[in-house]
């Protein structure tokens, strides 16, 4: 789905907050994000001759309802720890989680999360100070700068709903293979407000068979909730009557395949599959119909290799057997027009 740019943050160091500098780890790079844009406001005290403080940090991108680490530097002169202690903190947030960079002169590394939880979030302040026990500052540089980073909050799904384009499913049948085909839009509502539509058409819908849909097979990288049912067992229509001109009659059928489906262990269902010919030229496939007349004997149950049963199949008539194969200790099923 399109990401869309929601708003900036802004990072501003000025320092508060207290930890102990005696904390030795290895920190962020010291390189400044290709987004960060320090912008310098010196006090005046610099005459250590280190550089006026700065903030650099990473840009922060996901998705609507996550939180990303954020990491940074600063460098800042006083924090010591018999006398004085760097403080820090982000939006307003006591950070904890301070470390003197090794090998580099008055520069600590930080971390913390930033919840991505509103598409209005415009910055998010970062502030640094050393100061005395007393209170006052503490060090020879000291400054206020500023930063910012663009923030993408990518927006996630929040509710699915189907729209047909009218009050029921527009089932559309296909002559040709024997099946329907059905369209319709899946209409996603989105955290920010917005709304998208997916447009889905299925095909080789059985005549008489029950359709179920679920978000599963949309593969939506930014929907995060459990499976949702978007449509939930309902019946594809039966196969369309074939229009019968006066004088037009069946002449044949072709195509004839025979299954079976158990019906308890004593009987078959016979499912059947076949194009009906007629008499104009025309045809019409019909595609795992039920043949109508009962159903037929398993003849494992009835002490016998074979059972028979008689049905008519587009007005002609069928002698139906199931036999049993000893080899593959399996049912076989056939149809002999009569």
């Amino acid at each position: 789905m399109n990401k869309q740019k929601i708003g900036t943050i802004i990072l501003t160091s000025s320092l508060v907050l207290g930890m102990s500098t005696g904390v030795m780890a290895k920190g962020p790079s010291k390189t400044p994000a290709s987004v960060s844009n320090p912008v310098v406001q010196e006090d005046g005290r610099n005459t250590n001759g280190l550089e006026t403080a700065q903030i650099t940090f990473s840009p922060i991108t996901g998705y609507f309802g996550t939180s990303k680490i954020v990491f940074g530097e600063v460098i800042i002169d006083g924090a010591r720890d018999d006398l004085a202690n760097l403080f820090i903190t982000v939006g307003g947030k006591e950070i904890t989680n301070v470390w003197a960079i090794p090998g580099q002169t008055n520069t600590y590394g930080f971390s913390t999360s930033v919840s991505l939880d509103s598409h209005s979030l415009t910055n998010v302040e970062v502030k640094a100070e050393t100061k005395f026990h007393n209170g006052q500052k503490a060090g020879l540089v000291h400054s206020n700068n500023s930063s910012t980073v663009d923030v993408d909050v990518w927006a996630t799904i929040t509710k699915y709903s189907v729209d047909y384009g009218s009050e029921s499913p527009n089932f559309v049948w296909d002559a040709e293979t024997g099946t329907y085909e059905l369209s319709f839009d899946i209409v996603k509502a989105l955290s920010n407000g917005e709304t998208e539509k997916e447009e889905i058409t299925l095909t080789g819908l059985i005549p008489n068979s029950t359709l179920n849909y679920t978000s599963d097979e949309l593969s939506d990288e930014n929907f995060f909730g459990e499976s949702v049912t978007l449509i939930n067992s309902i019946s594809v229509p039966a196969a369309p009557s074939a229009p019968v001109a006066e004088n037009v009659v069946v002449t044949s059928i072709s195509d004839l395949t025979l299954a079976l489906e158990a019906q308890g262990q004593n009987q078959f269902k016979v499912i059947a599959t076949y194009t009906l010919n007629y008499s104009d030229g025309t045809s019409k496939k019909v595609v795992s119909t039920t043949l109508d007349g009962g159903n037929i004997a398993n003849p494992t149950t009835q002490n016998q290799n074979s059972s028979t049963r008689e049905y008519t199949i587009g007005g002609i008539v069928y002698e139906v057997t199931v036999t049993y194969d000893s080899v593959t200790k399996t049912n076989i099923v056939n149809g002999i027009k009569k």
